[in-house]
């Protein structure tokens, strides 16, 4: 019973080492070697480092802060006066 799971084992092995080898030899297509120029022009500053964008983004978060601390106030109060009744 060893034995036999042993031999399955090292031709899984070889077979699969045989498929990646032969996968680099056939490829279905070819790469040809293309240079880039990736270098980034900074003359123009960002949208980013603008004091407006910083503004706008101050204000979306203070308002989604006030939303997040006055969301649950009207479930309590709420809560409370079916309570109380």
């Amino acid at each position: 019973m060893r034995i036999a799971s042993f031999s399955r084992k090292i031709i899984s092995v070889i077979l699969i080492a045989f498929l990646s080898s032969v996968e680099r030899l056939f490829s279905a297509e070819e790469i040809d070697v293309l240079v880039m120029d990736i270098s980034i022009d900074y003359s123009n500053d960002p949208f980013y480092s603008k004091l407006w964008f910083w503004i706008i983004i101050a204000a979306v978060l203070f308002f989604f802060l006030v939303l997040l601390i006055r969301g649950g106030r009207k479930k309590t109060e709420q809560a409370a006066e079916t309570t109380e009744e």
